[in-house]
């Protein structure tokens, strides 16, 4: 079964201008390499560039001249090429078999964070289809589901984690607030989008707990909700 690997994050590598070969400062790719295994648990997966989704000589040079310097304690390193213009499959990712001396395409899944997602229905408008939940409509979920979880400790249908607690609580006492008729909808976005990022981002704990929502299922007849979080099956009342 091949890993999953994550991609997390990506850095700009300056050019090397005295390479006429590769074009990319591969000593500071190492660098590179260097301060994130000191101080991180991340690793170098491959490189990037912008272009046609169509593998070129340069390509392949590069991924080897990149393989070579930097893909010796990770074994076989990626190379991801993002197309612009493209409008329906923006991104390729390729590996590199050393072996074959070739590139050969992987399959990938993309994921978005409800950050995100609210700035593409933001681009996208009102063409989302009225049955699809928006994000900010998530966001709006996402806090309930905190609230919610204050509610029940409080009552002593769930025991708290004080650290949970103390955030929740933080977060709840001072949302971003904006009179109607002094904003318009730009403005709105831009609160939700920093409330949204309060509320999932502000510790690990927290940002576990409210991404339970996107598993929820309500049960018919009963009136109830239920989730999982840390593997224990938690119950909330609908009318907490």
């Amino acid at each position: 079964m091949e890993p999953t690997l994550e991609i997390c994050d990506t850095f700009e590598v300056p050019s090397d201008v005295t390479d006429p070969v590769s074009f990319m400062d591969l000593e500071f790719m190492l660098g590179k390499i260097d301060h994130l295994n000191e101080v991180t648990d991340q690793e170098i997966l491959g490189w990037y560039t912008t272009s046609n989704h169509i593998v070129s000589q340069h390509d392949l040079t590069q991924s080897k001249m990149v393989d070579t310097k930097c893909g010796e304690e990770r074994g076989r390193m990626l190379m991801m090429k993002v197309d612009p213009f493209n409008d329906t499959a923006p991104a390729v990712i390729y590996e590199f078999l050393e072996a074959e001396n070739c590139l050969e395409q992987r399959e990938f899944c993309m994921e978005t964070q409800d950050e995100e997602r609210i700035g593409m229905d933001r681009i996208l408008g009102d063409g989302l289809s009225d049955r699809s939940m928006s994000a900010a409509e998530r966001v709006l979920e996402k806090v309930k589901i905190l609230r919610k979880y204050l509610e029940a400790v409080a009552c002593g249908e769930l025991e708290g984690d004080v650290d949970l607690i103390r955030q929740a609580e933080s977060i709840l006492s001072h949302p971003p607030y904006a009179l109607p008729e002094i904003m318009d909808k730009h403005e709105d976005d831009a609160y939700m989008i920093r409330t949204l990022t309060d509320v999932t981002l502000s510790s690990q704990s927290l940002h576990q707990y409210v991404q339970m929502d996107n598993g929820l299922i309500k049960r018919g007849g009963t009136g109830q909700v239920s989730g999982k979080w840390r593997g224990q099956k938690i119950v909330y009342n609908e009318h907490l």
